[in-house]
């Protein structure tokens, strides 16, 4: 069974790439269910986000499954479009549409983000 992801992990950008499909090429965020990376991904031609799930076992896994069920046939323009939801290697992923912004913390308190030049 795949380690548990944490940012430290070397091997993450490397599992999530699913045998080569996907091109990693930058950490977006993490939260509770799993890791998120900006990826291009080969066979869609697309830039695309790829969330890779934390921990594997079974509450995590249908809680994950249960995430793509629910959004897969979704289409408004306030929601991301969800594409796929695959397995490679042990490792569970979901490739979703990339939306270009900030995270929710920023957007809600702009003024608590503080710029290198500010701490100078």
């Amino acid at each position: 069974m795949p380690a548990s992801v944490g940012s430290e992990d070397a091997e993450v950008p490397r599992r999530a790439s699913a045998g080569g499909r996907f091109e990693i090429r930058r950490w977006l965020g993490a939260g509770g269910n799993g890791v998120v990376y900006e990826a291009f991904d080969r066979q869609r031609s697309a830039v695309v986000a790829l969330k890779l799930l934390s921990r594997i076992d079974a509450t995590s896994l249908l809680r994950f499954k249960t995430e793509f069920r629910t959004l897969a046939d979704l289409s408004h323009p306030n929601l991301l479009a969800i594409h796929e939801l695959l397995e490679s290697g042990g490792d569970w992923l979901l490739v979703m549409e990339l939306v270009d912004g900030c995270d929710l913390r920023t957007f809600i308190r702009p003024e608590a983000i503080v710029t290198a030049a500010e701490t100078e």
